[in-house]
C-alpha cells in the first residue's frame, strides 16, 4: 500500500468523490423506496402496482419555493415497466410534502388539513389523498408557477380574482372559527412570547455590532438591520395600535365577526388553480 505523506492525489480525489455519488445515489433509492412503501400502507389509487423495494424505477422531482416544506413530486414508471394487469390504469403523479422540522408550534397541522379539505370539496385546492406522521400525499396539478410578469397579465389577474373571490364567499368559516375572531391576531397571541425573545435576541445582536457572519441567503436580514425593520418595541406598539384601530373601526368584536370571511391567509400550505393551469 503507498503512502503519499497525507496528499491527496487526483486518484484518491476521484475515488472520494465516486464513493460520496454512490452514497447519495443510494440514499436516494431509500427515500424512494420509502415513498413507495408509504403509498402502498395509504392505499393511494394505482399505486399497489408498484413493487416494493424499486424506488429505482419511480421518478421523484423536488419543487422550489416551499417555505416551511419539502415538496416533491412523484411520478410512478413507464406503464411498459409495471407488471401487467388487467383493466388497470397507470398510478397518478402525485404530490408528495414533508413537513419541515420543528415548525408543530407555527403550524396547526390538523386545522390545515381541515381547510385543504374543505378546499377540495369545493374544487379550489388539491384533493388530499393520505396522510402519514410528518407529511401528507395531495392530488397533483400539471402546473407552472406565476411569475411576476405573468401576475400583471390581465387575463391572468381576472382569473387569480375570480379564484379569490371564491374563497372569500364560496367557504363558510365554521362558528367556532367566528368565535375565535380574526385568525391573523389568533396566530399573533399565539406566537407572540416566543417571537419576542428570539427578536430581542436578535436586535441586541445589531444594536451591538456583533451580528454573525452572512453565510448563506437565509442570513440577509443582517444587512438589513433590525428583523422587523425597526426595534422590537416600535414594532410590536404599531401592530397594538392598528389592532385597536381596526376594533375601533368597526365599532366591537361582534361587528368584526360578523365582517370575517374565509380568506388567502387561511389557505396556509394549500396551493390555489386557475382555470389554466397556472400555479401561485
Amino acid at each position: 500500500m503507498s503512502y503519499g505523506g497525507g496528499k491527496a492525489t487526483a486518484d484518491d480525489g476521484a475515488s472520494i468523490s465516486s464513493r460520496r455519488e454512490g452514497k447519495e445515489k443510494q440514499a436516494w433509492i431509500v427515500f424512494k423506496n420509502e415513498i413507495i412503501r408509504l403509498a402502498h400502507t395509504l392505499r393511494l389509487k394505482g399505486w399497489r402496482r408498484v413493487p416494493l423495494e424499486s424506488g429505482e424505477i419511480i421518478s421523484v422531482e423536488r419543487l422550489s419555493g416551499a417555505l416551511t416544506n419539502a415538496v416533491y413530486v412523484v411520478s410512478p414508471p413507464a406503464e411498459s415497466v409495471l407488471p401487467p394487469a388487467e383493466g388497470k390504469k397507470q398510478p397518478p403523479k402525485v404530490l408528495l410534502r414533508i413537513y419541515g422540522p420543528q415548525v408543530e408550534h407555527l403550524i396547526d397541522r390538523e386545522t390545515e388539513l381541515g381547510v385543504l379539505r374543505r378546499l377540495a370539496r369545493k374544487k379550489i385546492g388539491p384533493r388530499l389523498l393520505g396522510t402519514f406522521l410528518n407529511g401528507r400525499f395531495e392530488q397533483y396539478f400539471n402546473s407552472t408557477t406565476l411569475t411576476p410578469a405573468n401576475l400583471r397579465e390581465p387575463e391572468t389577474s381576472k382569473q387569480i380574482a375570480k379564484r379569490m373571490r371564491e374563497l372569500h364567499d364560496g367557504v363558510d368559516l365554521l362558528k367556532e372559527e367566528k368565535d375565535q375572531g380574526p385568525s391573523v391576531w389568533c396566530n399573533w397571541d399565539k406566537w407572540l412570547n416566543q417571537a419576542e425573545k428570539t427578536v430581542l435576541y436578535l436586535d441586541k445582536q445589531v444594536l451591538s455590532g456583533s451580528k454573525a457572519p452572512i453565510r448563506s441567503p437565509r442570513d440577509a436580514w443582517k444587512e438589513r438591520g433590525f428583523v422587523c425593520g425597526v426595534e422590537w418595541h416600535v414594532f410590536r406598539s404599531t401592530i397594538e395600535k392598528y389592532r385597536k384601530f381596526l376594533l375601533d373601526h368597526y365599532g366591537s368584536a361582534q361587528k368584526v365577526r360578523e365582517r370575517l370571511v374565509f380568506a388567502h391567509n387561511d389557505v396556509s400550505s394549500v396551493e390555489i388553480h386557475v382555470s389554466h393551469g397556472s400555479r401561485f
